[in-house]
């Protein structure tokens, strides 16, 4: 359960209370039916019994049991002179995980329970975004409730959240995985080399923290082995828009070392050992032609892959103008369905693969490419 702190409007307003012993009264819900992000307004009215007497509100959020509890510790002083003087109250509450929730009213008389009131008031329903991606302002993907204690999530902005209310809570947006950004990147990538590359893995990741400017585009993740100590990286670009990011992992955080402008990726004193480069853009799709100058590797001329058929009903067959040496095939949030090694020019894939959409990637003696397919 998290406590969340409030804003309350009070009106002092008199002379129209009618009933001496109904504390509260005309308790309403301004807008039901909102979206995530949004803000839900409850309003209600909260009868003095006597000129002495005092209140204090405050409320809960169970996710749990998908619930909202509004509380009011109310004191009341018998010795006092009866009034009809009663307050407005106007409560914002913000934010709201996606869902349906029961709301109530609880006002708790201090040592008169006989006085004790609880009003049911209508559901608050909160409605998911129209987009499942890092524009939206949460997707949850872990439970229907908050908090989740279990494994770390990952956000688009590449950070760590123990659980999706923290980021949420956080303001952070987009998608939210049941691992870390840094085993993420690492499932999805490819070891690198020269050649040619589609940028066809979703839009996971937005922002970086080596750059000002958003990125909304699909994506490329590229394992890569440095030693030495300059780093100089070439590439030609399907668009002038796309950038490649080098990025370190820091406790599965992704911490970016460096940001390339439209051509080149250039660092000097950059230590031995694992690297991830990201190549990212503001569109959908995209491709990139690559290569390690400072390796002295030359770029090579990407194989030529086709698969047949696509969409696949059963077995499927794939094609290589060069000799294949592995085959990957994961599902859209990246789990690895099947892994095999080759020495073959043409491949026949037998594996029963459930419907949906897949990513098969296809490493070959002189590079990587990547295809969508669908198993219908």
């Amino acid at each position: 359960m998290r406590k969340t702190l409030i804003t309350v409007f009070t009106l002092l307003l008199l002379g129209l209370n009618t009933s001496a012993q109904d504390i509260i009264s005309g308790a309403s819900i301004w807008n039901n039916d909102i979206a995530l992000g949004d803000e839900v307004e409850i309003e209600f009215n909260v009868n003095y019994l006597t000129d002495d007497d005092s209140y204090s509100v405050d409320f809960d959020i169970d996710y749990d049991f998908m619930e909202i509890t509004i509380i009011v510790d109310y004191s009341y002083d018998e010795d006092g002179d009866k009034t009809d003087d009663y307050e407005s109250e106007d409560i914002s509450i913000m934010p709201l995980l996606e869902g349906q929730y029961d709301v109530t009213i609880i006002c708790d008389v201090a040592f008169e329970s006989s006085l004790d009131e609880e009003v049911d008031l209508d559901y608050i329903s909160v409605d998911p975004p129209e987009d499942d991606d890092c524009d939206a302002s949460f997707v949850p993907t872990i439970s229907d409730f908050c908090p989740w204690s279990g494994e770390e999530v990952c956000a688009c902005n590449g950070k760590n959240y123990d659980n999706e209310c923290e980021a949420y809570f956080e303001e952070e947006h987009g998608l939210y995985y049941h691992f870390t950004c840094g085993d993420y990147v690492d499932e999805n990538s490819v070891i690198f080399k020269c050649g040619h590359f589609d940028l066809d893995i979703d839009n996971t990741f937005v922002t970086y923290d080596c750059s000002n400017s958003d990125f909304d585009g699909d994506e490329l993740y590229l394992e890569y082995e440095h030693s030495g100590d300059s780093l100089l990286i070439e590439f030609d670009a399907s668009d002038s828009d796309i950038r490649l990011f080098l990025m370190d992992i820091d406790g599965g955080d992704l911490d970016c070392i460096e940001i390339s402008n439209n051509s080149e990726l250039q660092i000097d004193n950059l230590p031995s050992g694992t690297y991830y480069i990201i190549a990212d853009s503001d569109n959908y799709g995209g491709s990139i032609d690559i290569c390690d100058v400072s390796s002295n590797k030359n770029l090579t001329k990407p194989a030529k892959i086709t698969i047949y058929p696509n969409p696949i009903h059963s077995d499927f067959f794939i094609y290589s103008d060069a000799k294949i040496k592995n085959i990957s095939i994961k599902n859209t949030i990246g789990k690895k369905l099947f892994n095999e090694k080759y020495s073959d020019n043409n491949v026949k894939i037998v594996e029963k693969i459930p419907s949906g959409i897949y990513f098969i990637t296809v490493d070959t003696e002189n590079s990587t490419s990547t295809k969508k397919i669908i198993v219908d």
